[in-house]
């Protein structure tokens, strides 16, 4: 999920994903740029280089890279793909990878923060309220840092631009919220029915062991992937 800045190239491909995902295409031009002077001009390089280009409507420049796809051996018909999208803003705005992203109207500027994931993210979002795949990057790295009053703040936004569906493990995350701020918590929100049956089955189990490594045992089978087995019994290195 978080990448620190290395000049590695693996990290950098990866990192050019990450971006490419939020539809952060800026971000993501500048790691496969940085990867493309690692290892040079590797199909995975020139096809990142094209998209964000294309979108960013620089088009001479694009063309460019879309020839050096062309001209390596077995490249010829993704790089054809991608020459559509030169004289035809509107097949790019049809096209399952370019469309959404043309799409993303940042509203003012700001400097991404490489190392700082949250804070790219949270800007992200300030831009763009409707970013969903911003939103879940930015949820899960609250719940895997066990953030819980941040996770309940950005809830409201979350169910704007997810349409009102809480994933399971949101839905797990407000109900330990309301459980620990029972009388501060006077929001509208509502856990589902099945999260605190399933919280109730939790808990019935975990509280018949004292040996902490005996319950993690028995629950993991059944709640293993909940939100409740990894904050009571996961950590992570710098927690």
């Amino acid at each position: 999920l978080c990448f620190n800045w290395e000049a590695k190239g693996e990290i950098l491909r990866r990192g050019s994903d990450f971006f490419w995902t939020v539809h952060f295409v800026n971000e993501a031009h500048h790691w496969a740029f940085e990867s493309m002077i690692i290892d040079g001009f590797t199909r995975r390089n020139l096809t990142r280089l094209i998209q964000t280009e294309l979108i960013r409507g620089n088009y001479k420049v694009a063309e460019k890279y879309i020839d050096l796809l062309g001209s390596a051996m077995f490249q010829k018909k993704i790089a054809n793909h991608y020459a559509l999208f030169l004289d035809d803003r509107e097949a790019m705005q049809n096209d399952p990878e370019l469309g959404p992203r043309l799409n993303t109207h940042m509203t003012e500027d700001f400097f991404s923060e490489g190392m700082d994931l949250e804070i790219n993210l949270r800007s992200l979002i300030a831009n763009e309220p409707f970013n969903l795949r911003a939103y879940d990057y930015l949820m899960a790295l609250l719940l895997l840092e066990k953030k819980i009053d941040q996770v309940r703040e950005a809830l409201p936004g979350y169910l704007r631009a997810s349409g009102g569906i809480v994933p399971s493990l949101l839905d797990e995350g407000l109900l330990v919220y309301q459980i620990t701020h029972r009388e501060e918590d006077i929001s509208p929100l509502q856990v589902s029915p099945s999260a605190i049956q399933r919280f109730d089955d939790y808990t019935r189990v975990l509280r018949q062991y004292r040996d902490q490594n005996e319950a993690a045992r028995i629950l993991y089978p059944t709640f293993g992937n909940s939100f409740w087995f990894y904050l009571n019994f996961v950590s992570l290195p710098n927690q």
